[in-house]
């Protein structure tokens, strides 16, 4: 069996010659030191696991994100044979007059391996948007993104995720700057088989905002 072996040092000041052996750089932990070749998930991407989906492009009313009835989430089913580990969410301001409030996630488990009538905690949705293989010709997505009326158990909060906004009073012709609404997980959340994820509001808004998806589905 081949050994791979580094060398803790500073990096070279040299410029290495094609197709010659070197040992892998180490830091002072004898961890490797690596740089990228492309974006970080450009292997993932190619390789057919990621995906992105998003609501209809006038959005819906935000609700409260404990709430029984829900407006966007992801449910990954019991036997779908991936993990779902999310990478990030946007969030684009739809319409009407919009209320001071945070954004966050919600969470329930135990969802078993369908949404509808009788199914232990998601029990109807009136719509789902097809992911988009963001290699555009890779495989179909195992998961469901639930883009409007989701009704299930009360979810827990999971998380807040940092994202507010204020009420604010400008004139007609006065310009209001852009701002961000987008959420990075950086890996930092897994969806489990028989588990899923909902957005909303800190407090429940008429405003309609647009959530998009982005996320890995990884083997398990």
């Amino acid at each position: 069996m081949a050994l791979l072996q580094g060398q803790v040092g500073a990096p070279s000041n040299m410029s290495a010659v094609d197709g010659a052996n070197y040992n892998w750089l180490l830091g002072k932990q004898a961890e490797a030191v690596v740089a990228q070749l492309h974006g970080k998930y450009y292997t993932e991407t190619y390789r057919g696991n990621m995906f992105a989906a998003a609501q209809a492009i006038a959005g819906v009313a935000v609700p409260q994100i404990q709430a029984t009835t829900q407006q966007c989430g992801i449910f990954n089913p019991a036997g779908s044979g991936v993990n779902v580990v999310m990478v990030r969410l946007n969030i684009g301001y739809g319409s009407v007059t919009a209320a001071a409030m945070g954004f966050g996630i919600s969470y329930v488990t135990g969802c078993g391996g369908s949404y509808g009538t009788a199914q232990p905690v998601i029990t109807a949705v009136t719509s789902t948007t097809v992911p988009i293989n963001l290699s555009l010709t890779g495989q179909l997505s195992k998961v469901f993104f639930m883009a409007s009326a989701i009704t299930t158990l009360a979810p827990t909060l999971l998380m807040s995720l940092g994202i507010n906004q204020l009420t604010t009073t400008a004139a007609a012709n006065s310009a209001l700057a852009f701002f961000d609404g987008k959420y990075d997980f950086d890996g930092t959340l897994i969806v489990q088989p028989g588990c899923a994820i909902f957005f909303g509001g800190i407090a429940a808004t008429s405003q309609k905002v647009q959530f998009q998806a982005v996320w890995e589905e990884i083997p398990i």
